[in-house]
């Protein structure tokens, strides 16, 4: 026996396909129109659209009527949407867990409402707070907190910035510490180390004492530093050589990432567009990592491409397809979630699909060509700023120069003939 809609819910149905179509336009009258008749059956749909269209005064007549949750509380206080609705809701909360502090963190850093900061911090170590009162000359009472610690520097109260050092892992973090303090020395001496190399930059004596001991082991931080200050130098004739060290200690280090990265953007560097998309595999990059890191592979299909060197092109369609099956996934999820109720997902969902509608890297695929953009990347400076330029996107096309000999170095001689044929093949493939 089949069962049959009757007319309104065949309505409703469509009704909900023209909400999914029209929401990520612009065309707000139409939107407000389809919720008017959708809100018989789910007033959500008219929530977010009141929230999408900046009205203020329909949605917190909505809000106050309505069960709601902390996380579209949170939303609003960071959107600065309905804030006076937002305190109140928070004033009747009873079981005040970490959304709450963290709708209480943005209040305070917005500087909308005064609380005790202290009992904040006890619930909440979150460096945010640190710095607003950095920033309003608060002062704090002592905690043992990495956090505490940054404070503590920020206001020229930097007693122990050597424990500081050892606990934060980052050349990012280290450097950030160098450049608040002015600290030049460690007494332990593999951070003194990369304190010289970030005061100093290329360090051609360190890198020939590390690569040309036969009986040495060289640990992950070792192989770090040394990548760090080849990569520093700017030359391309250690940028080859810094390639084969990384590629030499992949599989030591099979269980880090960091290496990993280090050729992976080497091999950007180098143009090796096939070897990157191997990389892409070995790595499993997905999902949002792929959509972050997406940049490494598309800046060597264009630039190739441009210079007709590319011969694989399947990882443009790809791509397409990829972003394609997200909005798809996004908009299925985005239905699920408005019947839910779940309205703080479902407004992230709509500014995740609208991101992915102005994706950057499809429309330089779609024109094979840069578009002016910002060129910082998440990886900026995972080695420290001397080592940046390695890690950003690129916005124009350059030529990479190696004259003479590939391998011909000033640190160290000793290529092995297999790394050298390697590269030499794909130097060839992509450059001559």
């Amino acid at each position: 026996m089949f069962n049959f809609m009757n007319k309104s819910e065949i309505q409703i149905s469509k009704l909900k396909a023209m909400f999914l179509a029209k929401i990520f336009s612009d065309d707000h009258s139409t939107l407000k129109s389809i919720v008017k008749d959708l809100e018989i059956v789910n007033s959500s749909y008219s929530l977010i659209v009141f929230i999408l269209t900046n009205d203020q005064i329909n949605s917190s007549n909505f809000l106050k009527t309505n069960k709601i949750e902390l996380d579209l509380i949170l939303y609003l206080i960071k959107h600065n949407f309905c804030i006076e609705f937002a305190i109140s809701h928070l004033n009747t909360i009873k079981i005040k867990d970490y959304l709450y502090f963290l709708c209480l963190k943005e209040l305070l850093i917005k500087n909308i409402i005064d609380i005790d900061i202290e009992k904040l911090l006890d619930k909440l170590d979150d460096y945010d707070i640190y710095q607003y009162c950095v920033d309003n000359k608060i002062r704090l009472k002592e905690r043992d907190t990495i956090n505490y610690q940054y404070y503590k520097i920020h206001i020229k109260e930097f007693d122990n910035v050597n424990t500081l050092l050892e606990r934060v892992k980052s050349y990012k973090d280290i450097e950030y510490i160098i450049n608040l303090t002015g600290i030049s020395v460690h007494p332990e001496c593999k951070i003194n180390n990369i304190v010289n190399f970030i005061k100093n930059g290329y360090n051609q004596e360190f890198c020939k004492s590390m690569l040309n001991d036969a009986n040495s082991f060289l640990s992950l931080y070792d192989v770090k530093l040394v990548l760090a200050n080849l990569i520093a130098s700017k030359n391309n004739h250690n940028l080859v050589l810094a390639l084969y060290v990384s590629k030499k200690y992949l599989l030591v280090f099979s269980d880090n990432y960091d290496i990993d990265l280090i050729y992976l953007f080497l091999l950007k560097y180098f143009l090796f567009y096939e070897e990157i998309l191997d990389m892409f595999k070995k790595l499993d990059i997905k999902n949002n990592q792929l959509l972050n890191m997406s940049y490494i592979w598309s800046d060597a299909y264009i630039i190739l491409n441009k210079k007709n060197k590319l011969k694989n092109k399947d990882m443009k369609d790809t791509y397409i397809s990829y972003i394609n099956e997200v909005k798809t996934t996004l908009m299925s999820s985005l239905s699920a979630f408005i019947e839910s109720n779940k309205i703080s997902h479902a407004l992230n969902i709509i500014n995740l699909y609208k991101s992915l509608q102005n994706n950057t890297i499809l429309k330089e695929l779609e024109i094979n060509n840069f578009i002016k953009t910002e060129t910082e990347s998440q990886f900026k400076n995972f080695l420290g700023s001397r080592c940046c330029y390695l890690f950003e996107k690129t916005v124009e096309v350059t030529d990479i120069s190696l004259t003479g000999d590939f391998f011909e170095n000033e640190v160290n001689k000793d290529i092995d003939e297999k790394f050298k044929k390697w590269f030499t093949n794909n130097w060839k493939t992509y450059h001559e």
